[in-house]
């Protein structure tokens, strides 16, 4: 005699917006569940917390909306929880929110999560305000997150928001004040990290000063960053843009172990030099130690060579590594071929394109106007 025995399913009910409004995060009763022990026929009571929606896990939602409409969807039913006198004071959210708007650019919804952060959030926890300074910074308003860094009470223990506005400086091209940023931040005592130096050197090589770049060299030395290679590379395009590229070539050299970012800042900085033939020498460098050269690596000296020949054999080497579609790559090669007189040439390049950029356009028109 076989015996079937079906096994209840359990169907958990859904919890609409409404019923959660009616039974607060904090009113709810545990729900007692109990398990049934095969062994020794006992039970075991085990008690679960009730889940509640959480506006902080925005990038699982259905197909139909993307990311930046249900961020603004919950951006939206927060600013009416507020007016209705609800109080919001998680961090959590606040922080979710902001790394939200970084990731996605949002500066409009950022300044409305912005209005939303209690004051003494922004104040003293370290997490939000530092968040918000670099939304606003990496947005091109430096200027409004310096307001919200003078006001943060603990930014001293920390080097993430110095780090956020010094580069928010540099990439504005205000490089004077992300110097004397960095300055500051020596003055408070604060710590630089690994991500400090290269946007203090960014903002170094912006200004041009050697004796400064010098300086900070034998900063990040001293603080135990003279064999980290994001801070070496980042070193090496200081010293190009500062017109010292001897040294820029030491320090390369000094790299233990080289990435494509290492040697593409050489390549680029005896380019700017407009030495050619050590250029082709760290392209050859690069070939013999077994990397090869990427899109930037290939377009930067397609910018720059001298001979229609050499084009050709660089133009060979990127259709045999399937690199001839990337878009700088073939704007590269239009601008080469067109400059040379071969307008049949650049003419197929771009009617091979798959994407096409302004750079695109102006190199074939300037084709077809030689």
């Amino acid at each position: 005699l076989v015996s079937i025995i079906h096994k209840p399913s359990f169907c958990y009910p859904s919890v609409s917006s409404s019923s959660m409004k009616k039974k607060p995060r904090h009113h709810e009763q545990l729900k007692q569940r109990q398990i049934q022990d095969n062994n020794n026929n006992g039970f075991t009571s085990l008690s679960f917390t009730k889940p509640s929606p959480t506006p902080i896990l925005i990038g699982k939602q259905t197909n139909h909306r993307t990311k930046l409409e249900a961020l603004d969807s919950v951006i939206t039913d927060l600013e009416t929880s507020a007016q209705k006198g609800i109080r919001i004071s998680e961090p959590e959210i606040f922080a979710s929110l902001l790394e939200t708007c970084y990731t996605l650019r949002a500066i409009d919804h950022g300044v409305r999560v912005h209005r939303l952060i209690p004051a003494y959030l922004l104040r003293d926890n370290l997490g939000v305000s530092s968040k918000l300074v670099r939304l606003y910074a990496s947005c091109g308003y430096a200027e409004v997150a310096h307001e919200v860094f003078d006001r943060m009470s603990k930014r001293v223990s920390s080097a993430f928001a110095w780090n956020s506005l010094i580069s928010g400086y540099a990439e504005s091209g205000q490089y004077e004040d992300a110097m004397a940023l960095y300055f500051q931040m020596a003055e408070e005592g604060v710590k630089p990290d690994r991500f400090t130096f290269p946007r203090v050197l960014k903002a170094c090589g912006g200004i041009g000063s050697i004796q400064i770049g010098e300086a900070i060299h034998r900063d990040l030395v001293k603080e135990g960053f003279g064999d980290d290679v994001y801070v070496l590379n980042a070193l090496v395009d200081m010293y190009a843009k500062c017109g010292d590229i001897v040294k820029g070539r030491n320090v390369f050299d000094m790299i233990p172990h080289k990435d494509y970012v290492s040697w593409n800042s050489m390549l680029t900085s005896y380019l700017h030099h407009g030495l050619l033939h050590e250029a082709m020498d760290i392209f050859r460098l690069m070939v013999r130690d077994g990397i090869e050269p990427d899109k930037v690596s290939i377009s930067s000296v397609l910018a720059c060579v001298l001979s229609l020949k050499h084009g050709r054999q660089l133009h060979g080497w990127a259709i045999r590594r399937g690199m001839e579609c990337e878009l700088s790559v073939a704007n590269a090669l239009i601008v080469l071929y067109s400059k040379r007189g071969q307008l049949c040439q650049a003419c197929f390049i771009f009617d091979q394109m798959v994407e096409r950029d302004t750079v695109s356009w102006n190199a074939i028109i300037s084709a077809h106007s030689r």
